[in-house]
């Protein structure tokens, strides 16, 4: 584990004062669960919808004319989902 470690919240124009991180793995450390996150992910299924993946959150955003269109794919895209994930 890293020693020395601080973090500030900034929030606008405002920032906090510095304070020590005693805990947790420092952002990027190979032993960090993003990267092993992203191992588990890197074979979900392609959309055709935008899909964005950040850290350990993923959202698919399907865009169609017809909202009937956008719930089909959904529905389908979810299925597929259920699919990998067992």
């Amino acid at each position: 584990m890293s020693i020395n470690r601080r973090f500030a919240v900034h929030i606008l124009a405002s920032k906090s004062s510095k304070k020590q991180l005693n805990n947790g793995l420092p952002q990027g450390s190979v032993l960090a669960l993003l990267t092993l996150f992203n191992l588990c992910i890197s074979d979900l299924p392609d959309t055709t919808s935008q899909k964005f993946e950040y850290a350990d959150d993923i959202a698919i955003i399907p865009q169609h004319e017809k909202f009937e269109n956008n719930e089909a794919h959904t529905q389908s895209r979810l299925r597929k989902t259920q699919w990998w994930a067992s």
